[in-house]
């Protein structure tokens, strides 16, 4: 499955997994209990996705870095995932190496959308991504956290495997 996968990764890079959950109002629940300095969560997460995760953990935890962690590649997505604040959309394809890099980048204040995400604007426009970026950096600056000691992951599997949270601690 893919959540033990990320938490045997993450394990192994110093992460200290405290808890696995299996949907969106246990990732909420998780994160309230944890007061995480990241949340990385799956756009697709039953029981109400990430994206409504992401909403209710921003409003609750103005200082949790949240990142989703997905299969998406809908910029509809990435719009709906910034709304709800999150400051990061990283493909679930990405190297342990690039997930690692983007929690820490996160956690210094930096924005991070994985580089599959950045097509070009249309007719000279800058794309939607791109706008988000600019916007999400903005943002950043005013409201970086110091460094924080605890995250909270929440994943789910690709067709046909169960989905589930994973709250972490670094």
């Amino acid at each position: 499955m893919i959540r033990r996968a990320i938490r045997a990764d993450l394990e192994e890079l110093g992460y200290e997994i405290c808890e696995e959950v299996g949907d969106t109002a246990a990732a909420i629940a998780a994160a309230l209990e944890h007061r995480p300095g990241i949340c990385l969560l799956d756009v697709e997460m039953p029981g109400g996705g990430g994206i409504a995760a992401a909403r209710e953990i921003a409003a609750h935890l103005p200082a949790t870095r949240i990142v989703m962690l997905t299969v998406s590649r809908d910029d509809r997505d990435v719009a709906a995932s910034t709304a709800a604040g999150a400051v990061g959309f990283v493909l679930k394809d990405v190297t342990l190496e690039r997930l690692h890099a983007a929690l820490l980048a996160v956690l210094d204040g930096k924005i991070v959308v994985s580089p599959h995400l950045e097509p070009a604007g249309r007719r000279g426009q800058p794309s939607l991504i791109s706008a988000w970026r600019s916007a999400m950096q903005l943002s950043a600056q005013r409201s970086a956290s110091a460094v924080t000691r605890v995250a909270s992951v929440a994943t789910s599997a690709s067709a046909g495997t169960a989905s589930a949270a994973i709250s972490i601690r670094t």
